[in-house]
């Protein structure tokens, strides 16, 4: 893969400075690699190629750690992983050094890129191949079709109805748990999870003296229709804070991101969702992971040696949080709305950067098409909240304006449909300069307080200086490159 030179300095500068972070006294081989990594991204001469750096063959054996969520090829996306086969090398490097420095946050990448960091060849080598893949890109499931491992057909709901009054005494009627604070609330439980664990009590993983009972009760059918009579109910969120600080348990979370996702709803249908389970049942499953009597590898190594206040902040945080119901959702009538469309509308403002239909051709922006849909609205409102730092997506935002939900929902429709009329009228438009003006127009819309004056004055003095500068200079080089080469 062929990069500019510009940018091969900046990947260059950034593999160098996690060699430096990692200490001194590395061996010879790392400075080595160091002064290899360095030569290469140096700026070639005039007309010569660049170099591209990093072994891509090498790259796909340290890929296998990567593997588990982007997938070997790159688009797996697992658990709201983003796409990142044929990511611009320069961009992905950053990304990487941004989880290592904690500017972005996923407790998981920290950890693997903090260990690859020891070694900036080997991020070199991992970049370079997902950079050097073409495999096609597959859309997020965002259909208003959802599929399903159970049916959830009318009558197989129904039925499975009728088979959850014998749970109600533990689990509650209407959907929610009301007596013991240790059951779990089963409503809008994805199907693949629930029959994995119903059946763990069965064939004996899990122990339980009143779920075993239902053993050999109940038929495979049946555990089926009670999965898809629970998947489609709409949870009631019942929040009793218990004895953790939800504070203290938010800046904990994000050791359980990757699998439970930051708000405790899980991404992958066969990890659980966290958020608006009861507390105490919560901290319960935990320490039993902890102590051994839950057996999960994953978890065991998560929560080892993990002290009982921080699992009761970590309860008392995904207690606290909003269940979400994807199944229940998926039956409601999207004939009101149809998100796809909708969103094709305000995806114009972002066409400047991200390229037509989100497929990026400028080195350092990412493509946008495909990406899963939770991923996409987390890094969004990171931008917007000043989690993760990028200079252009800042300055749309905040920096103007404080940028509700509402108010970017305005943002963008306002500046697809200026974009939308621009075009029909043959009219020259500039999709930032647009998404500028309408940041401004829902500041306004709450008065000149809500606005910050100074950075609107710096942005317009910005514009009026560019034009006139760009136009002198280039019209000066043209003219020495004339009198120089006598044409």
């Amino acid at each position: 893969m062929k990069l500019a030179g510009s940018m091969n300095n900046l990947i260059g500068l950034m593999l160098l400075a996690a060699l430096a972070m990692a200490g001194c006294g590395k061996s010879d081989e790392h400075k080595e690699v160091a002064d290899k990594v360095k030569h290469a991204y140096d700026k070639p001469a005039a007309g010569a190629k660049s170099i591209a750096v990093g072994n891509a063959e090498a790259g796909k054996a340290i890929a296998a750690r990567c593997a588990h969520c982007h997938g070997i090829d790159g688009v797996l996306a697992h658990m709201g992983a983003p796409f990142i086969a044929g990511i611009a090398q320069d961009y992905m490097v950053s990304a990487m050094l941004a989880y290592a420095d904690g500017s972005r946050k996923n407790e998981q990448m920290k950890l693997i890129v903090t260990e690859l960091k020891q070694n900036p060849a080997q991020i070199a080598d991992v970049s370079a191949y997902y950079a050097s893949l073409k495999t096609p890109w597959k859309g997020a499931n965002v259909s208003n079709e959802s599929s399903s491992i159970v049916s959830l057909d009318r009558k197989d709901i129904d039925a499975g109805a009728m088979i959850a009054s014998g749970c109600n005494n533990c689990h509650g009627e209407n959907r929610r748990t009301t007596e013991n604070e240790l059951t779990p609330v089963l409503a809008a439980m994805t199907p693949e999870y629930f029959i994995t664990s119903l059946k763990s009590y069965f064939n004996g993983k899990r122990n339980h003296r009143v779920m075993n009972i239902f053993r050999k009760s109940t038929s495979e059918k049946e555990v089926k229709q009670l999965a898809a009579y629970y998947a489609v109910q709409k949870p009631i969120k019942m929040y009793l804070p218990g004895k953790g600080d939800a504070k203290a348990g938010e800046r904990e979370a994000g050791r359980c991101a990757g699998c439970h996702s930051i708000d405790g709803n899980a991404l992958n249908p066969n990890v659980p969702s966290l958020a608006g389970q009861p507390t105490e049942y919560l901290a319960k499953a935990m320490k039993d992971y902890r102590d051994g009597r839950r057996d999960d590898p994953m978890m065991t190594g998560a929560m080892s040696n993990m002290q009982d206040e921080t699992i009761a902040n970590l309860a008392a945080y995904y207690a606290s949080q909003y269940p979400e119901s994807p199944l229940q959702r998926a039956r409601m009538d999207f004939g009101k709305f149809d998100p796809v469309a909708e969103g094709s509308k305000i995806a114009g403002s972002c066409g400047g950067c991200h390229g037509k239909n989100g497929n990026s051709v400028k080195a350092g922006i990412p493509s946008l098409t495909g990406l899963n849909v939770k991923y996409l609205v987390t890094a969004t409102r990171d931008y917007r909240d000043g989690a993760r730092k990028n200079k252009v997506m800042k300055t749309m935002g905040d920096r103007i304006t404080k940028l509700t939900n509402t108010r970017g929902f305005s943002v963008d429709f306002g500046g697809a449909t200026t974009v939308l009329l621009a075009s029909k009228l043959g009219l020259p438009i500039s999709t930032s300069h647009t998404a500028v003006g309408a940041i401004i127009g829902v500041g306004l819309a709450k008065g000149l307080d809500a606005i910050d004056l100074r950075v609107i004055r710096k942005i317009i003095i910005s514009w009026l200086l560019t034009l006139p500068i760009a136009a002198i200079t280039s019209a000066i080089i043209f003219i020495g490159m004339k009198m120089l080469l006598n044409i």
